[in-house]
């Protein structure tokens, strides 16, 4: 329980302090997230155009046929990749942003006598 004034203003500063803390740590995980989907997005039209140019060098329609089914199985392959790779980024993020807000949620409750 809040004794005084100061214990007053000092709950509020640390609650002021996690707000801060989390969405630093949003903006930077959501920095992180941009920077790799736009790698891959570059990265997968760097692809796409070198496809195109071994795709036009094929010989016959087998040989065109056979590059186009090894391109969209490395193309699923690095996509489901890059999905997990996102995704685990995306969970971490918010694990990691709302952790300082979670604790001074469990220091409020536990002030006020209910145990989390």
């Amino acid at each position: 329980m809040m004794k005084s004034y100061e214990d007053i203003v000092k709950f509020n500063k640390d609650n002021m302090d996690a707000v801060v803390a989390a969405g630093t740590t949003f903006a930077k995980g959501v920095e992180d997230l941009s920077k790799e989907y736009f790698g891959y997005a570059g990265k997968s039209f760097d692809t796409a155009m070198e496809a195109t140019k071994a795709l036009t060098s094929c010989k016959s329609p087998t040989e065109a046929a056979t590059l186009q089914q090894k391109m969209a199985k490395e193309g699923l392959e690095g996509f489901m990749s890059e999905s997990k790779k996102l995704s685990e980024m995306t969970t971490a993020l918010f694990k990691g942003a709302f952790e300082p807000v979670g604790a001074r949620a469990k220091v409020a409750m536990d002030s006020v006598g209910i145990k989390a």
